[in-house]
């Protein structure tokens, strides 16, 4: 006897049972998906955006790992505040750092700079009305 006939029946059989059995799981996917859009549709529609929104922004905010000073990336929140607190103690101990001597070259900026100035004791008194002709000539 031959089997041919046979085996491809069988293989087509088992294609169609194969393509219903999809038909039915992507029939049960659209429900499932109309089903969560009919739901958000009629629900609180305020407190979910909300609470996305807050959601997005932590994590959008949230630092998850940094290098530190030796170039190792590392993560945990206390271990992150432990690199930014190194890296701003050691930044600001510096004496070479662009803040150290800022006060400094603004006041020789000024001096240099010619035109009105404000007396010391009008420099104090901020709630006053300043009039030009309060201001004097340096």
């Amino acid at each position: 006897m031959n089997n041919l006939p046979i085996q491809e029946t069988l293989d087509q059989i088992a294609a169609m049972k194969a393509r219903i059995t999809q038909m039915y799981l992507d029939k049960d996917i659209i429900k499932a998906q109309m089903r969560r859009q009919e739901c958000y549709k009629f629900s609180e529609k305020g407190g979910k955006l909300l609470a996305y929104n807050t959601r997005k922004k932590v994590t959008r905010e949230a630092i998850i790992a940094i290098k530190d000073s030796q170039g190792q990336i590392v993560r945990g929140d206390l271990v992150i505040l432990k690199v930014f607190k190194d890296y701003y103690s050691a930044f600001y101990q510096q004496e070479n750092h662009p803040l150290c001597d800022f006060e400094e070259k603004i006041s020789q900026y000024l001096s240099e700079t010619p035109g009105p100035r404000l007396s010391l004791d009008e420099n104090r008194q901020p709630s006053t009305s300043i009039f030009w002709m309060r201001l004097k000539q340096h």
